[in-house]
């Protein structure tokens, strides 16, 4: 039986370190429930809240590919989101000397949603779209200055709350 959307939003409303919250986790999921992406990248799995959020709201033939750096978090993540089997693929990533994931490359980069979190070194993660071509992109704390956005990607910026940009 699927879980509720307030199911879902009860649980995880978590107090782990560096969660996606509860209102980016809804506006994350019903975004994935309207576009159907077969194909996910989370840059930054933490300890799977967001993870859940998305596996929760993913086609039944989606893929998330998951990418985290700290292996502790990502133990967590496995389990937070155990009942989601191979549809999620959890990848340990460590950051490489230019402060980047080192990702492994089974990684599709061609991907329907990116959703980048992560790595934790926040001037690092506008490079993401050099490593892939997302139709849709959502990054979330991004405090940041748009000018990195690559051209033709929707890019929806979640700023500590809900918030987008639109087309680039």
């Amino acid at each position: 039986m699927k879980e509720s959307f307030a199911d879902i939003f009860n649980k995880l409303d978590s107090d782990d370190a560096y969660p996606i919250t509860s209102p980016v986790g809804s506006f994350i999921y019903y975004f994935i429930k309207a576009e159907k992406p077969k194909i996910i990248v989370e840059l930054g799995s933490g300890q799977g809240i967001g993870t859940y959020w998305i596996a929760s709201a993913m086609p039944d033939d989606a893929i998330l590919y998951s990418i985290e750096e700290n292996n502790d978090w990502l133990d967590k993540a496995r389990v937070r989101c155990k009942k989601f089997g191979d549809r999620i693929r959890f990848y340990h990533c460590p950051l490489n000397d230019d402060g980047w994931y080192t990702i492994p490359e089974i990684v599709p980069q061609s991907v329907d949603l990116l959703i980048i979190d992560g790595p934790m070194n926040d001037f690092k993660r506008p490079i993401a779209h050099e490593y892939f071509d997302a139709k849709y992109c959502l990054i979330d704390d991004a405090t940041r200055n748009k000018s990195f956005l690559p051209p033709d990607c929707i890019v929806l910026r979640i700023d500590g709350g809900i918030g987008y940009l639109g087309q680039s």
